[in-house]
């Protein structure tokens, strides 16, 4: 796992995340689509991010965020 870093408010920050073991999670199906739209909305009202990039490729998913 790597290192804690520090967050700085107002800084713009890439952030990936993996899946689990690598398991291909996301498809082309409009079901996980919708899931992920509702999941990315529902952080950036809870943590007040704004997201201002996303690719979601079949193990793993990049968000540019502030």
């Amino acid at each position: 796992m790597s290192q804690p870093r520090e967050i700085l408010l107002g800084a713009t920050y890439l952030v990936t995340r993996r899946t689990l073991r690598r398991y291909l999670l996301f498809r082309p199906d409009a079901a996980i689509t919708q899931f992920l739209i509702y999941a990315l909305a529902v952080s950036t009202r809870r943590f007040g991010l704004q997201v201002h990039a996303f690719c979601a490729m079949s193990t793993h998913l990049h968000l540019v965020v502030t």
